[in-house]
């Protein structure tokens, strides 16, 4: 998603979301990629990630949703 040479990932998003059986959206979670600064020179620094937490589960949890995105969520 990140295009090269930007020097940052400021609008750069994840989006979790959990559904019930029946659609329902029951925990929505947006998450910001890390490290927002984007190291430059000869050697980047090795790591990059999205993390979204989501324990505890709902226990009526039957579809999990994921979506990447550039600027404001959807």
């Amino acid at each position: 998603m990140r295009v090269f040479g930007a020097d940052n990932t400021t609008q750069t998003h994840l989006t979790v979301r959990l559904f019930d059986a029946a659609g329902k959206v029951l925990r929505e979670v947006v998450a910001e990629f890390e490290p927002r600064d984007i190291p430059r020179g000869p050697k980047l620094s090795g790591w990059s990630e999205y993390r979204v937490v989501l324990d505890p589960l709902p226990p009526a949890v039957a579809r999990l949703e994921v979506r990447a995105y550039e600027g404001d969520p959807p």
